[in-house]
């Protein structure tokens, strides 16, 4: 380490992983912090190594800023700026809900417009979630080139919920469910997902469902 340097560290909402940080040094070094909500894996070390910093969930919409030093005995430094998002949930919120709005009705369970399809659903899906909808999803049958025909599964894609994951599952009865796939979605406006398995494949009912999954 030599002189002092202000370097950046970007971290996600949910701490992005790993985040390492390497150290160049002939010696002694200490890490000093004013960050609660991310935490070093080491307050010091010796020579040339690297660190890792964890960030705790950021639930507000606002990002957050902190910082960490990292010293030597001589007072040689280095200054890392760290940053973490804010929750994509939380500023849709605030984009969608009323002032005043109670907080058990943007809770993402929560159903406040009473058609039964959840406001974290109608986030993935960028719908409204103070308006009914008859159905999230479009079902349709599609004839492969093979002959053989299948089911497919269509919704809208909100391109801005980066912290939900889409999947479909399937069922022989709507009781047992089970996962199919998950979807590529990032910086999409629309998914479709094909069945594998032929309308006439020998099952007698085969019903699909799209899932959404806070991550």
């Amino acid at each position: 380490m030599a002189g002092s340097l202000w370097a950046t560290v970007s971290l996600g909402r949910e701490g992005a992983g790993s985040v390492r940080i390497d150290v160049v040094s002939e010696g002694a070094w200490n890490i000093a912090s004013n960050v609660s909500w991310a935490v070093p894996e080491t307050l010091s070390g010796h020579g040339d190594g690297s660190f890792t910093v964890t960030a705790a969930p950021n639930n507000s919409s606002a990002s957050r800023n902190g910082s960490m030093q990292v010293t030597t005995p001589e007072g040689l430094t280095r200054l890392l700026s760290i940053t973490q998002a804010g929750s994509p949930y939380d500023q849709w919120k605030k984009d969608r809900f009323p002032a005043g709005t109670p907080e058990d009705q943007m809770d993402p369970d929560a159903c406040p417009a009473g058609d039964g399809i959840s406001n974290l659903v109608k986030y993935a899906t960028g719908l409204d979630p103070l308006k009914p909808c008859g159905s999230v999803t479009r079902l349709t049958v599609r004839e492969k080139e093979d002959g053989d025909s299948c089911l497919v599964l269509e919704w809208p894609v909100n391109p801005e919920a980066v912290d939900v994951e889409h999947s479909v599952e399937c069922s022989p009865d709507l009781e047992t469910w089970v996962p199919v796939q998950v979807m590529e979605t990032k910086g999409k406006t629309k998914a479709v997902f094909e069945d594998p398995e032929p309308v006439h494949g020998g099952n007698a009912c085969r019903f699909l469902r799209l899932k959404v999954t806070r991550q």
